[in-house]
């Protein structure tokens, strides 16, 4: 699995690739201007944050191959009436049956239970409301059943992000996240592999 960060810079992006394991190393990376052709991984538009964004851009690839997303866990925020989600955690079950978890934003929010992802079923997309940060998400699975609403009940916009469906099959296979984050997660985007 690996987590990368990018960070602007005055002629351009860079990215820096630090894999998640007993040790961490730096490598510098720049993204292709090219589109994106078939069998290569796709990035979808974010949604979330309704403001230009304030925080640190990252890109987490949680699915490798045979890997299987098990649980989905999200960390949220919460002072007096208000909430927003500041974390999420991706429990994945590597090709050799091992429980690894991917944590994005802070270790020290407030954890919801966890969602166990149905059986046979992969996660297609997310949905919710944002103002300046995600206020409430979502998560939508293959079989198409969804997860209850985490977060708050506030956001100035709603917002529905799946991957197509044509002929009652879906046309991708979800591989991670990127987004943006400051204290909050401020917006999110689907990684994913095509399939035609």
């Amino acid at each position: 699995m690996k987590l990368l960060r990018i960070r602007k810079r005055n002629f351009g992006l860079a990215l820096n690739l630090v894999l998640i394991s007993s040790f961490a190393f730096s490598q510098q990376l720049h993204l292709s201007a090219q589109k994106a052709q078939l069998g290569e991984v796709h990035y979808s538009a974010r949604v979330g944050g309704t403001v230009p964004s304030q925080g640190d851009t990252f890109l987490v690839q949680v699915l490798s191959k045979g890997d299987i997303l098990r649980r989905i866990q999200v960390g949220v925020y919460q002072s007096g009436g208000s909430r927003v989600v500041q974390a999420i955690r991706f429990i994945v079950e590597d090709s050799v049956g091992k429980l690894q978890k991917i944590l994005i934003g802070h270790a020290d929010s407030y954890w919801k239970d966890e969602i166990d992802v149905p059986k046979g079923a992969e996660l297609i997309g997310i949905s919710g409301a944002s103002g300046w940060w995600i206020d409430r998400i979502r998560f939508h699975f293959s079989d198409g059943s969804s997860s209850s609403d985490y977060g708050g009940g506030r956001g100035d916009t709603d917002f529905h992000l799946l991957l197509a469906q044509r002929d009652n099959k879906w046309k991708g296979r979800w591989l991670g996240v990127w987004g943006t984050h400051t204290d909050y997660l401020e917006s999110l985007g689907l990684i994913f592999w095509p399939v035609e």
